[in-house]
């Protein structure tokens, strides 16, 4: 009753007013205040001069980003009235003049608050001139950095143009561990040109016999095999299945494992579905035997922790198609 009192005392055009000029530095805490405000919203963003904002917000810097996605989320199913007026193409030549290698992930969270917009800054940031400026660091990309960059990649809608894939092989080589799941992911968001041009420079024989068999690296582990069977159709030399072959056999127990621990933390999220049929699909590509072995030896757990999650209807579809394929 005291917040009613409180709220209707408030002269909604005047405060619509102030947070129509603050700074985009302080988009954040206009966000924090309509959540505060809560059913009374509309009464301030009916009185909101929507132009001053997007003005503001079209001049951000990268560093200012997160101050905007706060704003466009709270603002909710009203975020339209402030995106629709932004001018993406200034903001997308900030990102391409301005943004380092750590900045993507700020950039990756202010397309994904557009929901079903992004393409408005995506294809400006594909179609700016100065985006070879950002390729050209992408193609720099540390190991440690492939992970964040492919999301970024991912996040675009679309593959963008112009990454060099002769800068991307050199790093590429000498990932090992858990960089192999960045390297995976990166390989998958690049164009398809990019992509084959990967395949066939890299050892993924070898890549695959570093990468760890452990819970969290399957779909790494998987994405390897997955090359292996690939570069050996493109050239027509399968020496690289055979070294994996007995390099699976070897590691048969490492596996099982791996994916029994999968199936057991599958409920936290359906990505662990989608490791194991990666690895299932391709193992019994290379070796049907092996992958009836694997799956007989965890079968028993996929059983006992079997879900079917909300948004994981894919990955689930998948993993049963895997092993209808084993069997």
């Amino acid at each position: 009753n005291h917040r009613d009192a409180l709220l209707g005392t408030i002269v909604w055009g005047h405060l619509a007013t102030v947070a129509a000029g603050v700074d985009t530095t302080e988009f954040g805490q206009v966000a924090v205040l309509l959540s505060a405000i809560g059913n009374r919203r509309d009464l301030l963003l009916s009185k909101v001069v929507w132009n001053d904002l997007a003005l503001r917000a079209s001049g951000a810097r990268v560093s200012e980003f997160g101050q905007i996605s706060s704003l466009v989320e709270a603002l909710g199913d009203r975020g339209n009235e402030l995106i629709d007026l932004v001018d993406w193409a200034a903001v997308a030549s900030t990102i391409c003049e301005t943004a380092d290698l750590p900045d993507l992930g700020m950039t990756r969270q202010l397309l994904a608050s557009l929901g079903s917009k992004r393409a408005l800054l995506g294809h400006e940031i594909g179609k700016n001139c100065a985006a070879a400026k950002l390729t050209a660091k992408i193609s720099k990309a540390p190991a440690d950095r492939f992970e964040e960059t492919a999301l970024f990649l991912r996040s675009l809608g679309n593959p963008m143009q112009g990454i060099d894939t002769a800068q991307l092989k050199l790093t590429a080589r000498e990932c090992t561990g858990n960089n192999l799941k960045g390297l995976t992911m990166l390989m998958a968001s690049l164009e398809d040109e990019s992509r084959t041009d990967l395949l066939k420079a890299l050892d993924w024989a070898e890549l695959c016999m570093v990468c760890p068999i452990r819970l969290g690296m399957l779909g790494a582990f998987g994405s390897c095999l997955e090359n292996v069977r690939k570069k050996g159709e493109l050239s027509s030399d399968h020496t690289g299945c055979e070294r994996v072959r007995e390099y699976l056999r070897d590691h048969l127990d490492e596996i099982v494992l791996a994916v029994e621990e999968s199936y057991a933390h599958a409920g936290e999220s359906a990505l662990y579905y989608g490791s194991i049929a990666k690895v299932l699909y391709n193992c019994c590509e290379l070796d049907e035997v092996l992958a009836f072995q694997i799956t007989e030896g965890t079968i028993e757990t996929a059983v006992q922790h079997f879900r079917i999650m909300p948004h994981g209807y894919g990955r689930t579809s998948k993993l049963i198609n895997a092993l209808y394929r084993v069997y």
